[in-house]
């Protein structure tokens, strides 16, 4: 079996390398009170994708909540409505309608093939 999990991650690290390799050229950045001088290149952008990414992530978490609290609700649901003894839901659109009766079936086989032979 191929690890594809150690290839992706090997991968992954020769590009990091190659990125941080050709963005070595220094910067400085300022955050209003303090100044960083002499930064390589590549710091700097991995540092904002790593800030970028925890300002995003408790949003994120929070659309994750919210879809595994409606999973647990519908789980919740259906496995009440399978629970044999519990009474379901009768509403008047869930309840079955009688269908005509034999002898209305007759009677109205009579009538249209009464029609056929006139």
């Amino acid at each position: 079996m191929i690890p594809w999990r150690m290839i992706i991650a090997l991968l992954v690290l020769v590009l990091v390398a190659l990125f941080s390799g050709f963005n070595l050229a220094p910067v400085s950045i300022s955050v209003g009170f303090y100044t960083f001088e002499q930064i390589p290149l590549f710091l700097a952008l991995i540092a904002a994708f790593i800030l970028g990414a925890l300002v995003v992530l408790p949003f994120s978490m929070r659309g994750f909540a919210k879809a595994s609290k409606k999973k647990k609700e519908k789980l919740n649901q259906a496995q009440t409505e399978a629970i044999p003894g519990t009474v379901p839901d009768i509403a008047p659109e869930n309840i079955e309608q009688p269908g005509p009766s034999e002898e209305e079936v007759a009677a109205s086989k009579k009538k249209t093939s009464s029609k056929k032979k006139k």
